[in-house]
């Protein structure tokens, strides 16, 4: 996500930082997401057991 980069290019130490930061939060906001969705197909069904169509859609 480069969203942050362009606006702070030019300034130096305190734009390494907050695009640093702005990495940190969108790493920390993929790994919610993937705990989210693990958890969805962890409930979704039995181990060993192929997903139900329902719960495919709900993981794509």
């Amino acid at each position: 996500m480069r969203w942050i980069p362009s606006p702070l290019h030019g300034l130096g130490a305190a734009g390494a930082a907050a695009n640093a930061r702005a990495e940190l939060e969108t790493a920390h906001v993929r790994a919610l997401q993937a705990t989210l969705v693990a958890r969805r197909v962890n409930r979704s069904g039995r181990s060993g057991e192929p997903l139900s169509p329902a719960a495919e859609r709900r993981v794509a």
